[in-house]
């Protein structure tokens, strides 16, 4: 399902019937004096040039059907969502208590790094570079607040990084499969199925790290409550 981030936007809109509202204005394809200056070929252009979410039409497709992402686009929100984790990973480890969640925050910033490489790698090959759609705007500040959330927040930091990373992975996760639905490229989409099987598997070791602190701090606070019961049950019995 296409995911609204903020009323009236929708992420990855493959079809005008996809967003509510008026349909856009098809628009022809980019004039010769972009490819020209560029030194791409028309297809190109029209493959690159839709940022800021225009619409451009596909003369290959069906007439009721405009594609609002591009190739470009793709890479661009793909190294912008790595970007967020990465940035996440920084804030855990510049703050870190736990040696469990100092450890898990090493894994995905390695992880993500790896990735990151992955998609500077790709972008040298096939010389496309990311053009940063309007939908990145909404995107970026979603992640961005999740990761505002966890500033100032002393100990409490681990848990609510772990936590935050399980919403990031999933949402991430979520995207990437919907821009591997978009993409033309065959090395983009081969790209994007690497990636989300990393993500996946971040997102599995993110909810076990997170099972594994709530398991603990129920045991804890058990452990307290008995502490506290046989306090008192002691002082019934000296009174």
């Amino acid at each position: 399902m296409i995911r609204a981030f903020a009323s009236g936007i929708c992420f990855l809109p493959v079809a005008v019937a996809a967003c509510s509202g008026p349909k856009p204005e098809r628009r022809p394809p980019a004039a010769p004096a972009a490819a020209a200056k560029t030194g791409a070929t028309a297809a190109q252009v029209r493959d690159t040039l839709e940022s800021g979410g225009e619409v451009v039409g596909d003369s290959a497709s069906a007439p009721s059907t405009v594609h609002w992402i591009s190739d470009a686009n793709a890479l661009s929100l793909l190294g912008l969502m790595n970007a967020r984790q990465l940035s996440a990973a920084d804030l855990e480890l510049s703050s870190w208590h736990s040696d469990t969640v100092r450890a898990f925050a090493v894994t995905m910033a390695r992880t993500h790094a790896d990735l990151q490489h992955s998609i500077d790698s790709l972008v040298d090959q096939i010389h496309i570079a990311p053009i940063a759609p309007a939908l990145a705007e909404p995107l970026g500040a979603q992640m961005q607040s999740q990761i505002d959330s966890l500033r100032g927040l002393g100990v409490g930091l681990d848990r609510a990084y772990v936590r935050e990373q399980v919403a990031s992975h999933e949402l991430m996760s979520e995207n990437v499969r919907q821009l591997a639905g978009v993409v033309e490229r065959p090395e983009i989409g081969s790209l994007l199925a690497g990636v989300a099987a990393r993500v996946d598997s971040a997102l599995a070791r993110a909810r076990m790290v997170d099972a594994m602190l709530t398991a603990a701090d129920s045991a804890a606070a058990a452990d307290s409550t008995s502490r506290a019961e046989a306090r008192a049950a002691r002082r019934r019995r000296g009174g």
